[in-house]
């Protein structure tokens, strides 16, 4: 884990405060891209429900800032070459879910995104799953580094919990990391069930059907 003095992040803070504007900008136009892809896609499927998240984003904090300038060997006035200042997400149902939503969002074309780079993540120590796309969003006046993440809800409860309690914490117990990584790889086979459970769905034109007309009004059997 990288270390950041109060004197990094003070500094971070400063040139966040004067950037903010444009960074805004950006970050409202990387969510509303996200957003508009999500929507598309339930349009061509005639299905909003595979979808749970269609856009949430964020922009790194001072504290966030002045680690990724460490990381990436950067000094405080290079804040535009940060590889990760914006971040948007989105929450599906399913693996395969992801996976077409990634598809479209490499292949849409409604924003100047650059340089795009698309990774599936399986972090082997924490269990983290997602699938990230890197690349450089251009409004034209300014370029930022951005990243969306793509995740099953099984993955985002672990990616948000993971992150409040075990992501970048000190002297962590090593059993710790391996509960966490235990509960991961067992809300992967959930995902892994389900979506099995969606092709013999499909695969049988077996979805539970609602009763409508005269069988809806029949009377329950009388018991004697």
């Amino acid at each position: 884990m990288t270390e950041v003095t109060g004197e990094d992040v003070a500094s971070a803070a400063l040139a966040l405060d004067e950037a903010r504007g444009d960074l805004e900008r950006l970050e409202s136009l990387l969510c509303g891209f996200v957003q508009l892809v999500c929507k598309r896609i339930s349009v061509g499927r005639h299905d909003s429900e595979w979808c749970r998240i269609s856009g949430e984003s964020r922009l790194k904090d001072a504290k966030g800032l002045a680690r990724a300038l460490s990381e990436q060997g950067l000094d405080v006035e290079r804040i535009w070459e940060v590889d990760d200042f914006v971040g948007a997400r989105a929450v599906v149902v399913l693996p395969s879910d992801a996976k077409l939503l990634a598809d479209g969002l490499m292949a849409a074309t409604e924003v100047h995104l650059t340089d795009l780079s698309l990774k599936e993540v399986r972090d082997e120590e924490s269990g983290y799953r997602a699938i990230h796309i890197k690349g450089w969003l251009d409004d034209g006046g300014k370029r930022v580094g951005c990243e969306i993440q793509v995740r099953t809800g099984t993955q985002d409860v672990f990616g948000v919990w993971s992150r409040s309690h075990l992501y970048r914490s000190e002297s962590l117990a090593p059993v710790l990391v391996r509960l966490g990584k235990a509960q991961a790889d067992h809300l992967a086979v959930i995902d892994e069930s389900f979506e099995v459970i969606r092709e013999l769905v499909n695969e049988y034109d077996v979805a539970p059907t609602a009763k409508t007309g005269s069988m809806a009004e029949e009377s329950p059997p009388e018991v004697l």
